[in-house]
């Protein structure tokens, strides 16, 4: 009677197939990397198509008005916020019933990739934070009392004044400040220093109220991260595919990505794709 005996595998065989998993490891891992971030790429894009057309829902029901960015009754102190866009918006994203003293802030206004608030910032709620930034010309942004001077500096704008729309970025993926508050304030963007302030780059031609003499200097395109400080709060961010595309909305709704090559870059698309006629 013969006996059969039953072979394991050998040293050299478990090394053979572990060598091969690695290899396929190796080989596949980069390709499932750049689908997810792929993923996460589109995900953004749809958001900011969705948030695109609650603009255009209010404008309809306002007489073709944009909605405005903040108003002083509506700044949160206490969590160092003003969602006004946000709640004025959320209606039209099946979500009507947000609580601007909680900063609740639907999740289609931030970026997968953006960073949550957590201990050490003003923000603590978990929804209470957002990394969308709106073009101030055309959503202006009021921090203060409103009076008819602010009114005239900074007037609500209607959709069909926008000229050039098609070329002419509305919202974008804002650097977040960390230090104090976690979501971008385009209103109070600060571009190449104090030298632009308060959102007047982005009028066309440009306008500045606080410093004239330093008009004919180029616009700091800003360091593409998070927690720069003041002046980069708001500026366009650009987190995806390994810090390197960002996605923006034009006033005509389309949705495009922008790839980042270097701060000059992002200087002239501030200037030709953001800046806005005045009125």
């Amino acid at each position: 009677m013969s006996v059969h005996r039953k072979h394991g595998f050998t040293l050299v065989e478990l090394l053979v197939v572990i060598g091969i998993i690695a290899l396929l490891v190796a080989i596949l891992l980069p390709s499932l990397n750049k689908a997810r971030q792929s993923a996460q790429l589109l995900n953004d894009q749809s958001n900011f198509r969705q948030v695109y057309h609650a603009v255009l829902f209010y404008a309809t029901e306002n007489k073709g008005y944009l909605p405005f960015q903040s108003r002083p009754d509506t700044w949160n102190y206490g969590n160092g916020t003003n969602a006004f866009i946000e709640m004025t918006l959320a209606k039209y994203l099946g979500n009507p019933n947000i609580d601007i003293q909680l900063g609740e802030i639907p999740a289609v206004f931030r970026c997968s990739l953006g960073i949550q608030p957590g201990e050490g910032t003003v923000v603590w709620q978990p929804s209470a934070w957002r990394t969308m930034a709106w073009q101030p010309r055309a959503f202006p942004g009021y921090d203060q009392a409103v009076t008819a001077d602010l009114q005239k500096e900074w007037p609500q704008r209607k959709l069909a004044s926008i000229r050039d729309a098609a070329s002419k970025i509305a919202f974008w993926e804002g650097a977040q400040l960390l230090d104090w508050n976690v979501c971008p304030e385009p209103e109070r963007i600060m571009l190449d220093g104090w030298r632009w302030s308060w959102g007047h780059m982005y009028a066309d031609p440009p306008v500045n109220s606080y410093d004239q003499g330093h008009m004919d200097q180029p616009i700091d395109g800003g360091p593409n991260k998070d927690g720069a400080g003041w002046w980069a709060n708001g500026m366009i961010r650009y987190r995806h595919m390994n810090n390197s595309v960002t996605p923006v909305a034009f006033f005509d709704g389309h949705v495009e990505s922008r790839r980042y090559n270097n701060a000059r870059q992002v200087s002239e698309i501030i200037t030709k794709e953001m800046c806005i006629n005045r009125h």
